[in-house]
């Protein structure tokens, strides 16, 4: 973006001052990004809660809904609501299960609240026109870094205090209370809750 790459001038329909060939520059670039980069940071975040599979696909499903172009923004905050409702009160729930819950909660609130930030920009930038490019850049650029590198980094550093076992890999998928020994299948102890995770 800094480059002036990945972008398509769009008519500037508000606060154009009378003219109305007047165009601004609508960055695609960033919705690929989003596109690609979130939902490795939804599914990070939700593998720590402890949430099932079909949870973390449904709130990567939201995510991208809620990240595509704004364009229909109702639609988009609704999926935001939903995937905070997902992320603050479903992955809270389970993480307290697996005594990650105060770590995961830090972990969610972060990035929740900082995701809130972003249709601010979208309304001040590309749905109002109040700010400039330049502007809008700057505001963005804030907020992918809050977002990723360094939630990224906050989200490795709190990560070192999980047990590898904490995540509940194994061949068939993500199973709780479920050992695997050379190809066989053991159930283990009473804290078997049943079934995938």
């Amino acid at each position: 973006m800094a480059a002036n790459l990945g972008n398509t001038p769009v008519r500037q329909y508000s606060h154009n001052d009378g003219n109305e060939s007047q165009t601004r520059s609508i960055f695609y670039v960033r919705y690929i990004y989003r596109f690609l980069a979130w939902p490795l940071l939804v599914t990070a975040n939700l593998l720590v809660s402890g949430v099932s599979w079909a949870t973390i696909f449904f709130a990567v499903f939201l995510q991208e809904i809620w990240s595509y172009k704004w364009g229909y923004f109702v639609f988009g905050l609704f999926a935001y609501f939903v995937l905070a409702y997902v992320m603050m009160v479903w992955g809270r729930e389970h993480s307290a299960r697996i005594s990650t819950g105060k770590d995961y909660t830090m972990l969610a609130g972060i990035l929740v609240l900082a995701w809130m930030a972003f249709p601010i920009a979208w309304g001040l930038s590309e749905g109002s026109n109040k700010l400039s490019v330049t502007g809008e850049m700057i505001f963005y650029g804030i907020l992918d870094l809050i977002t990723v590198p360094i939630y990224g980094t906050f989200f490795l550093i709190y990560c070192k205090r999980f047990s590898p076992t904490l995540f509940h890999f194994t061949q068939v998928g993500r199973v709780s209370g479920v050992e695997h020994h050379g190809g066989l299948t053991h159930q283990s102890g009473a804290h078997h809750s049943g079934g995938v995770v």
